[in-house]
């Protein structure tokens, strides 16, 4: 898809693949993001643009005399374009030219009068656009750092926009806070698939299906992928609704998605698909944990054998493998780019408080990808455990002059989605400006980003949900995620006909299915379910029927603990769906509350109504 106001993005991307540190053309790519209500990428794109002033500013910085040089050919040419003689420095000069070059400090003086009307537009686009984003807190921060900006005479602050900010600055001071007395400081963007991606496939297409069911085959042969639908998503607060299939059928708001079908009968308990994938992450610095599959090292210690030994990496001695197939797997794959990590950022998003645990997993499976994408000398998007992965992305993207919001949304933080990105790629000896298309530009980011949020499996240590460790066990592990490209075709509900665990690789059969979850990491597992949920019962009971999965029928899974309520189920289905759950059960659960609520309501208002009467 894509529309007029996209030309502008084109020719300044284009521009930044030739000049990548030319902060001008940053901000002016920002200011059309804003246009467009990419307040993401505008935020992305200001950061960027601040960091190079600091370039600019600094003569010690990396990039110093490559932001300086193209910071002034890019002012020479717009003094050029305004016929301004002063910059030209190619023209034979004239006695004005001669004068003006004479006075040099007049010339650096409007250098840096250009610099800090620029740097005072980065803190102007961050603050307002971070507001947008709902990042409160981050956004008055940058809004304190512009007003010193909006006073000084060099800053050529247009007044409207001294204004602007005056009013942002009162505003945010005025908005409510968190428990804690803090603003909020996590908002939500579009999710989309971005009008300039040209690395999104076309998921229904015979090629593609025939490609994942080629893969399908080596893990999982009773199963295929085939086109299904399910219903659009609404981000706003769900009312009571039909089921979603009538839902979908009745009111054309049904998408078209991939699904994961039975070519064969599937018993209860049987297990019909095994996966490993080496898109893993473990927040804790120093675990006993394999760097590639995942697995519980010390499982693969008690299980030694001769092809089964905890090897390290022979240049980094403090990465352990649990396997030397692991360790080969991971050099072809991904460590090559890791390998050579200061040790000091290798603790990146690792060892954090609680509350920001889900974030930084998804932070390290971020630099898996951006390692893996290094290594292969691949664009992100186009990785095979990538390209076919679905974000549930919005079907409907909206312009900048329509009142239509977007229908799913992706969880935003400055910390998360800007900075701590752009350390990683400087971890990995990245060039964050030159590598601009090829790896790090925002929207690449916020895709690789929303593929992971809706696909990724993980296992919160500090939490005990259904099919994981119980909460004394598990609060002993590392909080751990992985992305299993083939199993995450399976959609979700919340009453499947399926269940999973990720399994060590090391464990003897008669603990592979004992009901705990298994381990941390290393092979997925799919099997049957042995329990339905009664509707009528509204509670789990046996099913005397062996069969899990009928030949020809769509498999479910589950992505959250299916013994929550409604509500908490929604809660933590948001991030992963994008929106709010709308299976069967959650509206049948939902409507029975709704339900409820009204009889005793009524049945108060009965009492009151009697109560009156025997008074008058």
């Amino acid at each position: 898809m894509t529309f007029p106001p996209l030309s502008p993005i084109n020719q300044l991307t284009q521009a930044l693949s030739e000049t990548p540190y030319d902060l001008l053309l940053y901000l002016a790519r920002a200011k059309v993001y804003i246009h467009l209500d990419y307040h993401d990428l505008a935020v992305g794109d200001a950061y960027r643009a601040l960091l190079l002033a600091d370039e600019v500013q600094d003569d010690a910085e990396e990039y110093h005399e490559l932001a300086r040089e193209q910071l002034k050919a890019h002012l020479q040419h717009h003094e050029r374009e305004k016929g301004c003689v002063c910059w030209q420095e190619d023209e034979e000069p004239t006695e004005e030219a001669e004068e003006a070059q004479d006075a040099e400090s007049d010339e650096e003086g409007g250098f840096q009068d250009a610099l800090a009307g620029a740097v005072s537009q980065c803190y102007t686009i961050l603050a307002t656009s971070l507001e947008q984003l709902g990042c409160l807190k981050s956004a008055l921060d940058y809004c304190r750092r512009a007003m010193p900006c909006s006073l000084s005479s060099s800053s050529r602050m247009p007044r409207k926009t001294q204004e602007r900010l005056e009013e942002l600055h009162a505003r945010l001071l005025r908005s409510p806070r968190t428990k804690d007395g803090e603003l909020p400081d996590h908002g939500s963007a579009r999710r989309e698939i971005y009008p300039w991606n040209g690395h999104e496939p076309d998921r229904y297409s015979a090629e593609t299906l025939a490609f994942l069911n080629q893969q399908l085959a080596e893990v999982a042969p009773k199963c295929e992928v085939r086109c299904t639908e399910l219903p659009v998503l609404s981000g706003a607060s769900p009312a009571p609704a039909p089921s979603s299939s009538t839902a979908a059928a009745t009111t054309g708001t049904a998408n078209k998605q991939l699904g994961l079908f039975a070519k064969a009968d599937i018993l209860a308990g049987e297990v019909f698909l095994r996966e490993t994938s080496v898109i893993t992450a473990s927040n804790r610095l120093h675990d006993s944990v394999c760097d590639a599959c995942g697995c519980d090292l010390s499982a693969a210690a008690a299980a030694t054998t001769p092809n089964k030994t905890i090897v390290s990496c022979p240049d980094c001695t403090d990465t352990l493998f649990c396997t030397p197939a692991c360790l080969a797997l991971a050099q072809a794959s991904y460590h090559a780019a890791s390998c050579a990590t200061d040790s000091r950022d290798a603790s990146i998003a690792r060892d954090v408080p609680a509350a920001q645990r889900s974030d930084a997993l998804y932070t390290l499976l971020l630099a898996r990808i951006f390692s893996m994408s290094i290594t292969q000398a691949v664009h992100p998007l186009d990785l095979a455990a990538l390209r076919s992965t679905w974000g549930d992305f919005s079907s409907a993207p909206c312009h900048a002059d329509s009142d239509a919001r977007p229908s799913t949304v992706l969880p935003f933080s400055m910390t998360h989605t800007i900075t701590t990105p752009l350390h990683l790629l400087r971890a990995l000896n990245v060039d964050i400006y030159a590598s601009l298309a090829a790896l790090s530009d925002t929207w690449i980011v916020q895709t690789v980003y929303a593929k992971l949020r809706a696909t990724a499996s993980a296992r919160l240590a500090s939490v005990a949900h259904r099919h994981r460790r119980p909460l004394a066990a598990a609060s002993a592990g590392p909080d751990t995620a992985a992305l299993h490209p083939l199993w995450c075709l399976a959609n979700h509900d919340c009453d499947p006909n399926v269940t999973w665990a990720w399994r060590d690789g090391h464990e003897d059969a008669d603990t592979r299915h004992s009901g705990d979850g298994g381990g941390g990491g290393g092979q997925m597992e799919f099997w049957g379910r042995t329990r339905s949920h009664d509707a009528a019962a509204g509670v789990d009971t046996v099913d005397a029927v062996a069969v899990a999965v009928r030949a020809g029928y769509e498999i479910k899974s589950h992505y959250c603990d299916i013994d929550l309520t409604w509500r908490e189920r929604r809660g933590w289905l948001r991030g992963a769906l994008g929106g709010w759950c709308c299976c069967a059960r959650c509206v049948r659960e939902e409507a029975e509350e709704v339900k409820e609520m009204a009889r005793k309501a009524a049945s108060e208002k009965a009492e009151v109504e009697e109560a009156l009467s025997e008074y008058l």
